[in-house]
């Protein structure tokens, strides 16, 4: 089944790679919308993106350990 499907951008595998699109799918949102103001360092924007939601996901993560602890 990979060997047909396997040079398709969406394949994806395990579960890392089902996030990482997801995040790539948020930078580039984030990247696109607005035509008429393209960021200078578009690497820098989309790092500070994948940052973001890489925190929010680890306070989402601890906070919700911590719930299940009490």
């Amino acid at each position: 089944m990979y060997a047909l499907l396997g040079s398709s951008r969406q394949l994806n595998v395990a579960p890392e790679a089902a996030l990482s699109l997801l995040v790539g799918q948020s930078v580039t949102s984030v990247l696109r919308s607005d035509p008429h103001n393209v960021p200078q360092n578009p690497e820098a924007v989309g790092l500070a993106v994948a940052t973001a939601i890489t925190v929010q996901a680890r306070a989402y993560f601890r906070t919700s350990c911590l719930y299940l602890l009490m």
